[in-house]
């Protein structure tokens, strides 16, 4: 793997926590984590997950209730 790959790998599982654990924005959430835009942090994580954020966030609250 590329080296941003890897790095792109690391800011979605601090993403994925974030979002399970928090109520932080979105776009927050993307900035927190190393993305520049909201737009390629969409797409690299549905590309990842097949799920936007919101709908992982979603899904993820449904699990934990």
């Amino acid at each position: 793997k590329s080296f941003p790959q890897l790095m792109n790998e690391h800011r979605l599982e601090d993403a994925k926590r974030l979002l399970k654990e928090t109520d932080a924005p979105i776009q927050i959430i993307a900035q927190d984590v190393g993305f520049n835009s909201l737009p390629s942090f969409n797409r690299v994580f549905k590309d990842s997950t097949d799920l936007s954020p919101s709908q992982y966030r979603k899904k993820a609250s449904q699990n934990v209730n």
